[in-house]
Parts: C-alpha cells; sequence; structure tokens
C-alpha cells in the first residue's frame, strides 16, 4: 500500500478527481437557448410600387424599396 503514498499517483488522483469536478459542473449548468417562429410575413411594399405625392418614407435618409410587416413569436429558453 505504500505506492498509493508515492508523489506520481498522488498528482495523478489530482488530475483525475479535478477532471470529474470539471465534467460534473459542465454537465449540470443549464443551457440557455433563444428560439423564434415566424407566424406571418406580408410584403407592405414591393420595389414595383412607388409613393406619390408629399408623402417619402426614408430609412437612414435612404428611401425604402421593400417593406415587410412580420409578425415573430420568441422562446426563450
Amino acid at each position: 500500500m505504500d505506492y498509493i503514498r508515492d508523489p506520481s499517483w498522488e498528482f495523478l488522483g489530482t488530475i483525475i478527481g479535478a477532471l470529474i469536478v470539471i465534467l460534473i459542473y459542465r454537465l449540470q449548468r443549464t443551457r440557455k437557448s433563444l428560439e423564434y417562429e415566424v407566424l406571418s410575413d406580408t410584403p407592405l411594399l414591393s420595389g414595383d410600387e412607388k409613393l406619390e405625392g408629399d408623402f417619402k418614407l426614408l430609412f437612414k435618409g435612404e428611401p425604402v424599396e421593400n417593406l415587410d410587416l412580420a409578425l415573430v413569436k420568441y422562446l426563450i429558453r
């Protein structure tokens, strides 16, 4: 039984114990996820349609050519 007290075996036991602790930690931690589902996607303005008159639709200073309305459902787990 004296070979168990050998420093090399103590070192190996410490390494194995640390690996087991790390493995248990990784198995028990909770994982978060973000999922989404597109319920509907409706085009409101296509590139073919032009807005005329005094109305101008801009985004960051640029005219909007395609505009869609999307209804999205998010699931956070």
